[in-house]
């Protein structure tokens, strides 16, 4: 009896969570960073472009004041600004996480007064060298939106990521849609001697969504679909036949980041469909089993980190029965893919 394949509505959710539109992603720009001494002290001035919120947060150990802005995933202004005036020894700039971005102004001294306000330009931080108590904001953070202010600036390649414990990181992004093209074998015996010992290669796509992050690790929950078919001919009559499976994957995913590497290791469960046809008869039906994956991604410091190269290896544990025949049908996978991150929704994300 042929078996209805229950795939179809993982297939659609699967094309639904395709067809999220990236163009909901936030484009707000840090496009400048300047400085200007006054009789008082120094003004720093944040030329931004879009609506952002900003809030500031007094450090010390070396004494420095670090001003996030939000929602901000593009940075423009360079890395690093020596100062060396008014107490203040330079500015640094980086993305502390997917839509934070943070300015870090450094001291040589103290931690003097300052207050921040809202420009045509962006945001303006004043810093004095009179006696006012230190962190005085012009207003409360969570009401200073800063206005759409285009400022020309000469484009420079946006710096590296900085967490709070000093690690490097590029380009982190919160969700990849990726392609892959791998070679699969079936090593059960009774399917090898209908369609042969050698590899068959597998064309598969996969969306993975961060979770949970804090530093280089990372917490991803990913959701595959792959394609295999392979032909043979049955042992005594001959006759030909095709074999056609749909595996359908859920995962979670543990990665580290080192710069312009990512490792990964991960375990999911698997939901397969297959179709058997050869002359005499068709059979259909579906099995479920579940896998461990490992491998890395190389990230080429192109499209500001977020293409990826992924080499990887897959082992699928899948058992199906048909015709009164149980037969294994998972097996090793060693693979390469192309990846293209981008930061969606910080909604749902935690970052610590």
């Amino acid at each position: 009896m042929t078996k209805k394949i229950p795939a179809l509505a993982a297939v659609l959710v699967l094309a639904l969570a395709l067809a999220v539109p990236v163009a909901a992603q936030t484009a707000n720009t840090l496009k400048a960073v300047t400085f200007q001494r006054t009789a008082a002290g120094i003004n720093i001035a944040l030329a931004i472009e879009g609506e952002i919120l900003f809030q500031a947060h007094a450090l010390s150990n070396p004494a420095r004041l670090a001003v996030d802005l939000s929602p901000l995933s593009k940075i423009e202004a360079p890395a690093f600004i020596a100062v060396d005036q008014a107490g203040v020894a330079g500015i640094r700039t980086g993305q502390f996480s997917a839509m934070i971005a943070r300015v870090v102004i450094d001291f040589t001294g103290d931690l003097p007064s300052y207050e921040i306000a809202k420009t045509d330009a962006g945001l303006v931080v004043r810093f004095s060298t009179e006696a006012k108590p230190a962190g005085r904001l012009a207003a409360p953070a969570h009401q200073q939106p800063a206005r759409e202010q285009p400022v020309a600036a000469a484009k420079t390649e946006e710096p590296p990521v900085e967490s709070e414990g000093g690690e490097v990181r590029e380009g982190f992004a919160n969700t990849m849609f990726g392609l892959s093209y791998g070679s699969y074998q079936i090593p059960a015996e009774r399917f090898k001697e209908v369609y042969g010992p050698d590899t068959t290669m597998t064309f598969g796509l996969s969306l993975s969504r961060t979770l949970v992050q804090t530093g280089g690790l990372s917490l991803d929950v990913e959701g595959g679909i792959r394609f295999y078919s392979k032909t043979g001919a049955a042992t005594l009559s001959q006759d030909a036949a095709t074999f056609k499976m749909t595996p359908i994957s859920l995962s979670g995913l543990l990665n580290y980041q080192v710069k312009f590497f990512q490792v990964f290791v991960g375990y999911g469960l698997d939901w397969y469909s297959f179709t058997e046809t050869s002359d005499v008869m068709t059979t259909t039906g579906n099995a479920n089993g579940h896998h461990f994956t490992a491998g890395v991604y190389l990230i080429p410091p192109v499209l500001d980190g977020l293409l990826r190269l992924k080499a990887y290896y897959k082992f699928t544990k899948v058992t199906a029965s048909a015709n009164g025949f149980d037969v294994d049908l998972g097996g090793n996978e060693y693979g390469i893919g192309l990846s293209f991150g981008f930061n969606l929704f910080n909604k749902g994300i935690f970052s610590f």
